[in-house]
């Protein structure tokens, strides 16, 4: 159903080459997660003059193309929205027990979905697509989780930014104006979440030391020593420290002489990078 979904909307005589276009150029970039938002903003939320969204207009053809079952369910996905979901209980591996922000009512929903139980915990907050099937709601593709900013609450976190890109949400149609900006609200989001961390960092009195050693000893027996120490785990290299030269890293704890195994949460002191002679 989803792929002849794809095929009606891309065929679509006003809005098909311009959503195939901006669809391709989201999964460019490798995260089909980018992708599935523009596709149901196309095929649901965007509207020609004459009112009608893609999927009316299908309905109108009489889902032309939809086998019965496939009519049935495509009917549930007709009622897509946009939700900023808050999580109050983890069920099971398949049930979490939310409420929608959106709605001033705020009524306990129970969504359907594996991958959206294994990772939600209590209080999570996430905006994204969902629908209601017979029982139970469903999500469509994945949901952005808002970030924790303290001294603001969630839904007052998505007013802000929304009405900071110009949504003029206050009072108005928040739910409506992020089904048609949901990819720009998602990459402000993450530009406020990056921005608030520089200024944490730059209010911080950190100091960074290095220093550079030549090997007085094989590789092997250096790599040996650094192992033998308690305070000491095995980390991985980045790029970059790759491209500089060096073969392993390791990471330096404020330990007590307990084995690497039970440092997490112990304070790194520092970083050890060797290379075939320094």
């Amino acid at each position: 159903m989803i792929r002849k979904a794809f095929d009606r909307l891309f065929s679509d005589k006003e809005f098909g080459k311009a959503a195939k276009r901006e669809f391709e150029r989201a999964m460019a970039k490798g995260d089909a997660g980018e992708g599935l938002p523009i596709f149901e903003r196309w095929l649901f939320a965007e509207r020609n003059e004459a009112g009608a969204s893609v999927a009316e207009r299908w309905r109108e053809e009489g889902y032309s193309g939809l086998k019965n079952d496939e009519t049935v369910l495509f009917q549930t996905r007709m009622g897509a929205r946009l939700a900023s979901i808050e999580v109050h209980r983890v069920l099971d591996d398949l049930r979490t027990e939310v409420v929608d922000l959106l709605d001033s009512e705020r009524a306990t929903l129970v969504i359907f979905d594996r991958s959206f139980a294994k990772r939600a915990c209590r209080f999570q907050t996430a905006v994204g697509w969902i629908y209601d099937a017979p029982h139970f709601l469903r999500v469509c593709g994945g949901m952005i989780s808002l970030p924790d900013f303290e001294e603001f609450e969630p839904l007052e976190t998505l007013v802000e930014i929304a009405d900071h890109l110009g949504g003029a949400t206050k009072g108005g149609n928040l739910r409506g104006w992020l089904a048609l900006n949901f990819e720009k609200f998602s990459e402000a989001l993450t530009a406020t979440s990056l921005a608030r961390r520089k200024q944490m960092l730059e209010g911080v009195d950190a100091q960074f030391g290095k220093a550079e050693y030549e090997l007085q000893a094989p590789f092997d027996e250096c790599v040996a020593v650094l192992d033998g120490g308690a305070d000491i785990a095995e980390d991985g290299l980045s790029g970059e420290e790759t491209r500089e030269g060096f073969l392993e890293a390791r990471t330096w704890f404020e330990g007590d002489g307990e084995s690497p195994t039970s440092l997490s949460g112990a304070v790194a002191l520092g970083r050890a990078l060797l290379g075939a002679n320094r």
